[in-house]
C-alpha cells in the first residue's frame, strides 16, 4: 500500500475514533434534556427559553456530523465493494488449500464438481448450495462448504456401479420407449430406486435417503471423468443439451473441460439406438 494512502487511511480511523464519541454524547445528553423535560411536564412545568436554546443548539451539532458521516458512509461502500469483489481471489486460494476444485465464473462457481456457489454481487450476498449465508466472507463460505463437501461422494463410490444405476434409473423413467429421457426424470427414478426396503415398508422421514442434486451432478461428473461412460450391457451413455436452460442440469463436460446444460439423456446401443 503506497504512504499516502496508509496515511489517508490512518487520518479517517483516527477522525472516526473522534466523531463517534462526540455524536453519542450529544445524543445522551439531547435525550437527558428531553427526558427531563417531560418530567418537568408532568408536574406542570412550561417550556422555558433555555431549555428550547439547549434543544435548539444541540440538534444543530448533530445536524454539523451529516457530512463527515456521510464520507464516512462512502468510504466504507467503497471498501465493502473492494472487498467483495477480492473475494473470489481469496476463495481461490481458500479451495486450493483445502485442495477442492474451482470451476465457473462470475457470479456462479462450482466447488468440486458439484456445489454452487452464487454470489450476488448488488446484494452483498453469498449462497452456497442454494442457502444463503448471514455474512459474506471467505471464512464464512468454507465454513458452509466443508460439511456438504463431505457429503458430495461417499468414499466407497464406484464409477461403474453409478452408472449401472443411472442406466437402470434411465430404463424406468423412459417407461419401456426408446429415445431421449429428460434428466430430471432420470434423477427422480434415480433417488426412488436409491431407497431401502426400510423406506418402503415404513416412509418415514428418517429412513428416507437423500440425494441432492449437487451430490448427484457431482457423481455424475466423478463417473464422467473416469470414463465410465457405459452400462453392464454395453450401451454408451450421451448427454444432449436442453433447449431452455431452466430444463438442464449444470454439469461438469471433461471431455470439453468446462460445465455445459445437460437437458435430456439417452443410453444408446454401439449399433445405434436401445430397442
Amino acid at each position: 500500500m503506497p504512504a499516502s494512502q496508509g496515511g489517508r487511511r490512518q487520518s479517517n480511523n483516527a477522525n472516526r475514533h473522534r466523531l463517534l464519541p462526540t455524536v453519542e454524547k450529544r445524543i445522551a445528553a439531547i435525550s437527558n434534556l428531553l427526558k427531563r423535560r417531560l418530567s418537568d411536564a408532568t408536574s406542570g412545568q412550561t417550556l422555558t427559553v433555555n431549555f428550547l436554546r439547549e434543544l435548539r443548539e444541540g440538534l444543530e451539532e448533530l445536524v454539523s456530523f451529516i457530512p463527515a458521516i456521510g464520507l464516512m458512509e462512502r468510504e466504507e461502500q467503497d471498501r465493502a465493494e473492494r472487498r467483495f469483489l477480492e473475494l473470489v481471489a481469496d476463495l481461490e486460494v481458500a479451495c486450493k488449500t483445502h485442495e477442492w476444485q474451482l470451476h465457473g465464473s462470475w457470479p456462479t462457481f462450482y466447488v468440486d464438481y458439484g456445489i454452487t456457489l452464487e454470489l450476488d454481487e448488488r446484494k452483498r450476498t453469498a449462497s452456497v448450495g442454494g442457502k444463503r449465508l448471514a455474512t459474506v466472507s471467505v471464512d464464512a463460505i468454507v465454513t458452509a462448504l466443508e460439511p456438504l463437501v463431505r457429503e458430495l461422494i461417499p468414499k466407497n463410490f464406484d464409477s461403474a456401479t453409478f452408472m449401472a444405476d443411472l442406466a437402470a434409473a434411465y430404463d424406468e423413467a423412459r417407461s419401456g420407449r426408446a429415445g431421449q429421457v429428460p434428466v430430471f426424470d432420470v434423477y427422480r427414478a434415480f433417488v426412488l430406486r436409491s431407497q431401502g426396503s426400510r423406506f418402503w415398508r415404513d416412509a418415514r422421514a428418517e429412513a428416507f435417503l437423500g440425494l441432492s442434486a449437487d451430490q448427484f451432478r457431482a457423481r455424475l461428473s466423478r463417473a464422467l471423468k473416469e470414463n465410465a461412460t457405459s452400462d453392464q450391457d454395453g450401451r454408451e451413455l450421451r448427454l444432449i443439451p436442453p433447449l431452455n436452460p431452466k430444463d438442464g442440469l449444470f454439469t461438469y463436460q471433461p471431455a470439453e473441460s468446462r460445465f455445459a446444460f445437460v437437458g435430456r439423456i439417452e443410453f444408446v446401443s454401439v449399433e445405434g439406438s436401445v430397442e
